[in-house]
């Protein structure tokens, strides 16, 4: 507030008087301001033509810009197909995302699940195996002694919901 006025700050601006910028603008000292990045970018260069650093989703392609990866993958490196993340449900191997087993919320190979989903627990082989239907989550060793009960219901103190 100035003189009984709001003012608002320059854009990009961490603070009024323009001494950083936030994430996706770059400086400049001549008019004490900050200009915006090219898309996607984090931080770019003095002239904010080129990004040296991307949002999450993207990459820096050949021309120091930044690129949306496939669909597929979360993240990415080098190019939009290079996934060096996956969505839930699959896992990374050879240079490419691939499904989890049925049930399976992270898994570290096709064969072997870390997460099962809601209502499923992981077993002694890494398989998901289906709790009893009152459960949210169970005992790997037991289906049907819970640890957490299906919405609506509360656990009691035989593990049951």
């Amino acid at each position: 507030m100035v003189n009984g006025q709001v003012k608002l700050c320059p854009p990009g601006c961490s603070d009024c008087s323009c001494t950083t910028c936030i994430s996706g603008y770059i400086a400049d000292s001549a008019t004490t301001s900050c200009r915006p990045c090219p898309p996607g970018c984090t931080a770019c260069s003095s002239d904010a033509s080129t990004c040296s650093g991307c949002v999450s989703g993207s990459f820096l392609n050949s021309s120091n810009l930044c690129a949306p990866c496939d669909p597929l993958c979360d993240t990415c490196s080098g190019t939009a197909t290079s996934c060096t993340a996956c969505p839930s449900g699959e896992f990374y191997a050879s240079s490419q995302c691939n499904l989890c087993p049925h049930n399976c919320f992270e898994c570290s190979d096709v064969n072997t699940c870390t997460t099962c989903r809601e209502g499923f627990t992981v077993s002694s082989t890494g398989q998901c195996r289906g709790c009893a239907i009152t459960c949210a989550k169970c005992n790997p060793n037991n289906i049907t002694e819970c640890t957490d009960c299906a919405d609506g219901l509360f656990l009691s103190s035989n593990s049951q919901c």
